[in-house]
């Protein structure tokens, strides 16, 4: 009976510590579980808040590109990101003036930053009209102003600005330089003809151009930025690029309001004081023809002295671009591939043409355009360093 007992006893004790072993077993299995578990969810919140910073660089780089481009230093608003998460971006501009765009990202307790090195193309529009192969103006006014400060009619000239013997209806605007300027990358003879016309800026010939024999000044022509000067190097005109799809054979021959976007049209053949209004930043391809006359307009949505970088015309034809008989425009003009001519016109913006001829007609360049690119149609931002930050990394 005694022996019967003492197995029972040892069997219970035996049943005992198996059963302790596996509790032992099973708690240790849990905690590795849990701290797995934890682990796991400590690096998808670290995941989630890597891809909200980059999301916070997006947003800055989608704000660059907008029209108005934002005053420098820039803060994006808190925005939401991915679940549980937020994202926060700034843009510095550095010494050398590159910018530098900071994303930093938040989820599940986990922060994450990334810095990119962004360098923004310069606007092509520099000047007020640019001939590749050459400049003809007789009887016209070449100014500039800043439409930061306001509309082209509402910047007047100090009274004791000396603009000479001008014969206009609307008042000049005052900059503190003189920025309406032409050039050319022309340097065979006249590339560069003014008559009775008054530049408010600089002339500009091709490389290695003989101001004696390019550069051309006849009648009352005043050119305020003095001699002519010779460019290092030709300026490039880069053939357009339309996106696929956007053209289906439509013309713009009526008044109408193009909202913000991208279009475009065989023919821009607007007359009779037709005019076409802008309500954004908007891009233009053309691929045909382009002819503004009696009246007609194409202005930006504040009227026609608005922001000219608003409007982009990307002109493909090589039949001329013709703005004539009191037409205005309002923008900036691009057609490596025709001529441009100008006859009782006025433009608010820039041109950039295979060359330009214009008679009794006013340029009016906004200093804007020339701004580092930014504002100005999606300018193109070229990234030259991109690097993950720790959290606390400066």
């Amino acid at each position: 009976m005694r022996v019967h007992n003492e197995r029972g006893v040892v069997i219970l004790m035996a049943a005992m510590s198996i059963l302790s072993s596996l509790l032992v077993i099973g708690a240790v299995g849990m905690g590795r579980s849990t701290t797995e578990l934890l682990a796991t969810n400590r690096y998808i919140g670290k995941l989630q808040a890597f891809h909200a910073a980059e999301s916070a660089i997006d947003e800055a780089l989608t704000v660059l590109r907008s029209s108005p481009a934002p005053a420098l230093p820039y803060t994006c608003p808190d925005l939401p990101g991915l679940p549980m998460g937020m994202v926060r971006c700034t843009v510095t501009v550095q010494a050398d003036g590159t910018l530098r765009v900071s994303g930093t990202g938040s989820a599940q307790q986990a922060i994450e930053r990334v810095e990119a090195i962004v360098e923004v193309e310069p606007s092509a529009f520099r000047r007020a009209a640019f001939g590749a192969s050459g400049v003809d103006l007789d009887d016209v006014l070449v100014d500039s102003y800043d439409s930061a400060l306001g509309a082209y009619d509402a910047i007047v000239a100090p009274a004791d600005a000396n603009y000479g013997a001008l014969n206009r209806s609307r008042p000049v605007p005052w900059v503190n330089s003189w920025e309406g300027s032409l050039q050319t990358n022309g340097t065979g003879w006249w590339a560069i003809h003014l008559k009775d016309t008054t530049v408010f800026g600089t002339v500009t010939l091709g490389p290695g151009a003989l101001d004696s024999e390019a550069y051309c000044a006849e009648g009352n022509t005043i050119v305020y930025g003095g001699l002519p000067q010779q460019a290092s190097s030709p300026v490039p005109m880069d053939p357009i690029t339309v996106p696929p799809g956007l053209c289906t054979g439509q013309n713009l021959t009526n008044s109408t309001v193009l909202d913000a976007g991208a279009y475009c049209y065989t023919r821009i053949a607007l007359t009779h004081n037709k005019t076409v209004q802008t309500n954004g930043p908007v891009t233009i391809y053309v691929t045909d023809e382009f002819a503004i006359s009696d009246g007609a307009a194409l202005i930006g949505q504040d009227g026609p002295t608005s922001d000219p970088s608003a409007l982009t015309i990307k002109y493909l034809g090589t039949s001329e671009a013709t703005v004539n008989d009191t037409a205005q425009f309002t923008g900036t003009l691009y057609a490596p591939n025709a001529a441009l001519d100008m006859d009782d016109a006025e433009l608010f913006g820039a041109v950039m043409a295979k060359s330009v001829m214009a008679k009794d007609s006013r340029f009016h360049y906004d200093v804007r355009l020339s701004q580092a690119g930014l504002g100005n149609g999606s300018p193109r931002l070229i990234l030259r360093s991109w690097r993950q930050l720790g959290a606390q990394e400066p």
